[in-house]
């Protein structure tokens, strides 16, 4: 029992020490930077780094291919999120959101597609969502900051992820890679963030960040797809620690093609249908 508690123990503290020092990174980073947090891997990345330790790489690699097929479920936690923004409060913002996710997750941990059609599934969904919650005009934008406002690091956030990863991987053995994938990426983060921006942001800004917020994703699974690719040539550590590499320099650089796709977005909007060449 004390080799337990003491287990759990560490891995919360170094996962709760992760999430904080990202958040509180994060606040004061760059607008540039602050944009593009959604996409750094917080909580994925904490939760297959200590698989990474624990696991056998064929764990750890079947793990992060299944992680694509759920991230299919964060896709649709964030659409949900999205549209219902300006609509409902908060708590039931995330049963709506939380229950789609778990209804999607279910589902597709129960698949049996391989990697490559995890990705065209991925892919059509993503393109899919746009019909339901439309990429607009305008960026998603960097966290609002309240004048003069010193704002206390989330240590409550931070506590309860770390809690949260530290569980899910001492018993990954127990629950199979498929299981562990699905509850690493769950959207904790987002689900903090939901409810930070509903007490922070005006609905249009949060529902904007949701909307934009889609890209990240595509940061996070380059973070998995790093592992899944690298992890038995590099072994389990170095390719999750360039997996961590990866995703951030994805996700900035998705901030930046972001901006352009906003200002080519709005360009067309002035010009109209059927103006220019």
């Amino acid at each position: 029992m004390l080799e337990f508690v003491l287990a759990i123990a560490v891995k919360a503290v170094a996962t709760g020490a992760f999430v904080l020092a990202m958040a509180v990174l994060i606040e004061r980073a760059p607008p540039l930077v602050a944009a593009a947090s959604i996409g750094f891997p917080v909580v994925v990345g904490p939760g297959f780094f200590l698989v990474a330790l624990q696991q056998p790489t064929p764990f750890l690699t079947a793990a992060a291919a299944n992680a694509v097929l759920t991230f299919v479920a964060t896709l649709v936690f964030m659409v949900v999120i999205g549209r219902g923004f300006a609509r409902l409060g908060v708590v039931t913002l995330l049963l709506c959101g939380c229950g789609a996710w778990a209804v999607t997750a279910f589902a597709v941990t129960h698949s049996t597609l391989e990697l490559p059609w995890s990705l065209l599934l991925f892919a059509a969904a993503f393109a899919a969502s746009h019909l339901i919650l439309p990429f607009t005009a305008e960026p998603a934008p960097a966290a609002a900051k309240a004048p003069g406002l010193r704002r206390r690091p989330p240590f409550g956030r931070a506590i309860q992820a770390g809690l949260f990863v530290a569980l899910v991987t001492y018993a990954a053995d127990a629950l199979g890679e498929r299981v562990t994938a699905a509850l690493l990426t769950m959207p904790v983060a987002m689900m903090f963030l939901t409810v930070e921006l509903k007490q922070r942001v005006e609905a249009d800004v949060g529902e904007r960040i949701f909307r934009w917020g889609r890209m990240g994703l595509v940061a996070l699974m380059s973070f998995v797809l790093t592992i899944h690719l690298t992890a038995a040539a590099l072994g389990n550590v170095p390719a999750t620690l360039l997996a961590f590499l990866v995703s951030i320099v994805v996700a900035i650089g998705l901030v930046v093609t972001e901006r352009s796709l906003s200002t080519l977005i709005r360009d067309w909007a002035a010009k109209g249908p059927g103006l220019g060449s």
